[in-house]
């Protein structure tokens, strides 16, 4: 399972929510993850998640609800304030200056926006950081389910619908420490379930996790316990960073692996 903020996917888009299959031989199959979803004004949806949170719901919310939401509620969390918000909608419906992600990063700082927990990204990962730190706060009580559907051969994990229900609990009235637990935990769960699935199609038993998002401690653990419930090795860094630092490291064993292979 690879989850991060930004990793370039072969395609052209913004991975960072994917399962792959490899082995030692250099090469992997994707077999899906989180839905790409899309970026208006590509890296400003980094500094102000807020932004990001409009592209997950776009296609998920009636336009004039959407707009009306962000101007009530978030507008302050826009750099320019409402006319960024007719902006924004103006770019995801021309699909201008708009990169598309599988990000779990940027899904994790929507939700954090949405709850109030972060208003805008001072450092890197500040949003799902605090996020993090909200959820240990909160109890473990809600069940969030992501609706999953398969396209082109891939499972593909409906990000949008996770949103809509945070949205819906924040109207409920539900404590957002609880609901950053929730959300955590069903992403976490639903790669999971997924990276069963295909090792089990493979008949191999090591699963391993990498990628940014996996400093947090809660994520990694519901997703190691999923694993190792199931039968499966469980492999993670420990000498190794999970983030960019270990892009390297990575790269260097697909080309010893590659080499060795024509030797």
């Amino acid at each position: 399972i690879a989850a991060d903020g930004v990793g370039y996917g072969e395609d052209g888009n913004i991975w960072g929510g994917e399962v792959l299959y490899l082995n030692n031989t250099g090469q992997y199959v994707n077999h899906g993850g989180l839905e790409l979803q899309p970026m208006p004004g590509g890296d400003l949806s980094t500094k102000y998640p807020i932004r990001m949170a409009m592209g997950i719901l776009y296609d998920a919310m009636d336009t004039e609800e959407l707009r009306s939401l962000m101007k009530n509620k978030y507008s302050s969390y826009f750099k320019y304030g409402e006319k960024e918000v007719d902006m924004t909608l103006k770019q995801l419906e021309n699909n201008f200056n708009t990169a598309y992600t599988s990000s779990m990063g940027r899904v994790l700082d929507s939700i954090s926006v949405l709850l109030g927990i972060s208003k805008n990204r001072g450092y890197e990962g500040e949003c799902s950081m605090k996020l993090e730190s909200a959820a240990r706060e909160g109890f473990d009580m809600l069940d969030m389910i992501l609706p999953s559907k398969k396209t082109d051969g891939r499972i593909i994990i409906d990000t949008s619908d996770l949103v809509l229900d945070v949205l819906d609990l924040i109207e409920a009235g539900v404590l957002r420490e609880e609901i950053a637990v929730a959300s955590q935990r069903a992403l976490a769960e639903k790669l999971a379930e997924l990276a069963i699935s295909v090792a089990n199609s493979y008949n191999t038993d090591v699963i391993g996790v990498t990628g940014g998002v996996f400093y947090n401690e809660f994520i990694s653990s519901v997703v190691k316990n999923l694993v190792t419930l199931e039968g499966y090795t469980f492999v993670q860094h420990e000498q190794t960073c999970a983030g960019d630092g270990s892009v390297s490291m990575g790269q260097c064993a697909i080309v010893g692996w590659q080499k060795n292979l024509n030797q």
